[in-house]
């Protein structure tokens, strides 16, 4: 771009009134964000209640999800949200810990440190398969997808993370957005993936379940 266009980009975004840019912006962040809450919702439902609720069901619970969720941001970091997150964290901390103790321990143990051992392996193949010579179909329907859907996150998450970590240390800042969650979804992954494996390996046919349709795999 030439030292002209810049110039005439500039003066162009010094006329506009913040007001305007302000509002602007917010509201695309609010689509934006809307966006990946209402594909949250959707996943849910289909995954966890189409066995089990009509239509007027899903309705219900969409619409009081929504609401909640509008509940909880209206009322501020420290209040709805605060009350939301750390409820959300007891439960699924006693979901993990039920499920490790009841389920196949040693299994899970054995399988995520193969798990953790071959990704590691493949990180640097994987980052750069772009599925040129087949597997197409599957990188556009998780990778390309979940892509879309993390970025759609970006203006929401961006904005909650940097209101919360004002004051803290750029090391509380590192431990507390990139090694802590990275963590906490490797213990997650093992636990609930370890004992949906152990269950497929020993007869619970999740897989052919999972051919019909991701609820039906949910209700097996």
């Amino acid at each position: 771009m030439s030292t002209a266009t810049t110039k005439k980009t500039t003066s162009a975004l010094a006329r506009v009134d913040p007001a305007v840019l302000y509002i602007s912006v917010t509201l695309s962040a609010l689509f934006v964000a809307w966006g990946g809450f209402t594909d949250n919702l959707a996943t849910v439902a289909e995954t966890t209640l189409n066995r089990i609720l009509d239509n007027f069901g899903w309705l219900f619970v969409l619409t009081s999800s929504g609401f909640l969720f509008v509940i909880s941001a209206l009322s501020g970091v420290h209040r709805g949200i605060q009350w939301l997150s750390n409820g959300n964290m007891i439960l699924a901390a006693v979901l993990l810990l039920f499920v490790f103790v009841v389920g196949p321990t040693v299994f899970i143990l054995e399988s995520q440190t193969e798990a953790l051992g071959g990704c590691l392996a493949s990180l640097t193949k994987l980052s750069f398969t772009t599925g040129a010579f087949g597997g197409g179909e599957w990188l556009s329907g998780w990778t390309v997808f979940y892509w879309a859907w993390w970025i759609s996150w970006t203006p929401f998450v961006g904005t909650f993370i940097a209101r919360i970590s004002r004051g803290r240390t750029i090391r509380e800042f590192i431990v507390g957005v990139i090694i802590a969650p990275s963590l906490v979804s490797v213990v997650w992954f093992a636990i609930l993936g370890g004992t949906a494996l152990n269950q497929e390996m020993h007869g619970g046919h999740l897989a052919a379940a999972v051919a019909k349709g991701a609820e039906a795999g949910c209700s097996s």
